[in-house]
């Protein structure tokens, strides 16, 4: 288990979320972060809601990778968790 980000490559951490299957996938997914984003961007401003961005992503590959493997992309882990702390707030 995390083979690789013990050999440095903490990278692999966060950049699974930039990667998507399809157009539509990214399409999306980017819709999501416009509509979603505007809403806590406006809540815990920018420099928190690029950290809150980054957080998720690793926490929610991690996971991800802890359950099915290395074999996932994309940003709906991201999303999901934007749509956690908007319903918490």
């Amino acid at each position: 288990l995390f083979e690789k980000i013990r050999q440095g490559e903490v990278w692999r951490l966060f950049t699974p979320c930039l990667l998507h299957a399809n157009i539509l996938h990214i399409l999306f997914n980017m819709m999501w972060l416009m509509v979603l984003g505007q809403q806590i961007e406006a809540k815990i401003k920018s420099f928190r809601y690029i950290l809150f961005i980054v957080i998720a992503a690793i926490v929610s590959n991690t996971a991800q990778y802890l359950v099915s493997g290395s074999n996932f992309i994309g940003f709906s882990g991201v999303i999901c968790a934007m749509i956690v702390f908007i319903w918490a707030r």
